[in-house]
C-alpha cells in the first residue's frame, strides 16, 4: 500500500491510537548481524524507522510475541531469542507512554527477508549510528 495513505491514516486516527498504545504492551525485536541492526518502516505510522515488533497477545510471553511478529512481518522463522530487560516505559511526545519489552536476536548472517503488506521498507543500520534504549551486551 502507499505509505502516504498510512501516514495520513495514522495522524487522522491519532486520538484512538494514542489510547490504544497506552493500554497494549509491545515487544521490539533487536535483530543483530555483525555490526548491523534491522529496522523497518510500517505502513500505518509517521514513516519513521523503527525496530520490528508489535503487540503482545493475551497469554503470550514477550519472546513468543517477538518471534511471532518476525514471522508475520518479515517471514523469518527464528527459534530463540533473549529477553533484554524487564518491561520498559518510554515517554514520547504529547504525554504518550509506551510499555514494552526488547528481545535480542544475534545471527551470523543476514537472513532472507520477505516483508508483508504492513511494511513499506526494511533497512540494516550500523549499530554505531542508532540510539537504542538497551545494551546489546546483556
Amino acid at each position: 500500500m502507499d505509505k502516504k495513505w498510512g501516514t495520513l491514516s495514522y495522524y487522522t486516527l491519532w486520538p484512538l491510537i494514542w489510547v490504544y498504545v497506552q493500554i497494549r504492551t509491545r515487544v521490539n525485536v533487536v535483530l543483530v548481524v555483525g555490526t548491523e541492526i534491522l529496522f523497518v518502516k510500517n505502513w500505518l505510522g509517521p514513516n519513521d524507522w523503527t525496530l520490528p515488533g508489535g503487540g503482545i497477545d493475551k497469554g503470550e510471553q514477550p519472546i513468543q510475541a517477538g518471534l511471532r511478529e518476525l514471522k508475520e512481518e518479515l517471514g523469518l522463522a527464528i527459534q530463540s531469542a533473549k529477553l533484554a530487560d524487564q518491561e520498559i516505559i518510554h515517554e514520547k511526545k504529547w504525554g504518550l507512554k509506551l510499555r514494552g519489552y526488547y528481545i535480542i536476536i544475534k545471527l551470523d548472517e543476514k537472513p532472507e527477508i520477505n516483508p508483508n503488506h504492513e511494511l513499506t521498507a526494511v533497512e540494516w543500520k550500523n549499530i554505531h549510528d542508532v540510539d537504542l534504549p538497551i545494551s546489546l551486551d546483556q
